[in-house]
């Protein structure tokens, strides 16, 4: 699924914006506060409409292993699903495949990790995130990241943030984030901003 997405600058107070963004056929004015999916489990999407929501995010992992593998058209767009006319914002929801997975789960195309609640083994990419994202009828998508824990030790930052950089496409798909990681890092952080703002992203995060 492919949506138009724009930026229109509005005011800058130095690293400060206000503007408007455009998804598709929606308008919605930024900074931008958006809800996670545990607030989606919990209200209804009429009920944050009433409370003046206008975007939520939700993660592909969990619909993703849920459904299994190959395309399911039950989980065709999630505006349906959740009963939602606002933004979605996807995620790759890799944060918890991370948490799952043992060290040497840690894979250069992605995670391995066992399903907790099937006790399969199960391989997570960049790939399948992305294309997930797109079925689910995400209106913004985020690219895939190396989760580690915000206190974990220098080179392990390092590295999530090297190899976050490595997934980032060369062809940038229309409205997605860059994920940007570094824990407690501020120079892991910056140079993974830097790595993001390279391949000329609609925005990171």
């Amino acid at each position: 699924m492919v949506t138009e997405v724009t930026f229109r600058l509005i005011k800058q107070d130095q690293a400060a914006r206000y503007g408007r963004l455009t998804v598709g056929n929606r308008q919605l004015t930024t900074p931008l506060l958006v809800q996670t999916v545990k607030v989606t489990a919990t209200l209804t999407g009429p009920e944050l409409q009433e409370l003046g929501v206008t975007a939520v995010k939700q993660a592909a992992l969990p619909y993703w292993l849920t459904a299994g593998e190959g395309s399911h058209p039950q989980f065709s767009d999630l505006h349906d699903r959740i009963k939602w006319s606002g933004l979605v914002v996807g995620t790759a929801g890799a944060e918890q495949a991370y948490r799952w997975a043992k060290p040497r789960g840690r894979k250069k195309d992605g995670v391995s990790f066992h399903d907790p609640q099937t006790g399969q083994q199960k391989r997570y990419t960049p790939v399948t995130a992305l294309a997930w994202q797109d079925q689910l009828g995400c209106d913004l998508k985020t690219t895939f990241d190396r989760w580690e824990n915000y206190y974990a030790p220098v080179d392990d930052l390092q590295a999530a943030g090297q190899q976050t950089a490595a997934w980032l496409p060369d062809q940038w798909p229309q409205g997605t984030l860059a994920a940007v990681v570094g824990g407690g890092l501020k120079r892991v952080r910056q140079a993974s901003v830097q790595a993001a703002v390279a391949h000329s992203p609609f925005g990171y995060c």
